[in-house]
């Protein structure tokens, strides 16, 4: 996990929930439409798979959405 945050995007942060679980942050801008938040909830799916596949790779826990 020590390796991720360096090769994440800008403006993505990873934390250590007190429960031991990993929480992904980020930040966009506000939609003013359900196509458009619709949008940016795939495209942030899709540029987070990569990184999900690298914790299950390194064994961290399950790495699910």
């Amino acid at each position: 996990m020590r390796r991720l945050p360096p090769e994440m995007p800008p403006g993505w942060a990873l934390r250590v929930t007190p429960n031991h679980r990993l929480r992904l942050e980020t930040e966009a801008e506000p939609r003013d439409t359900a196509p458009g938040l619709l949008s940016e909830m795939v495209r942030f799916a899709l540029s987070l798979d990569p990184y999900l596949e690298r914790l299950e790779a390194a064994g961290v826990g399950n790495a699910k959405t």
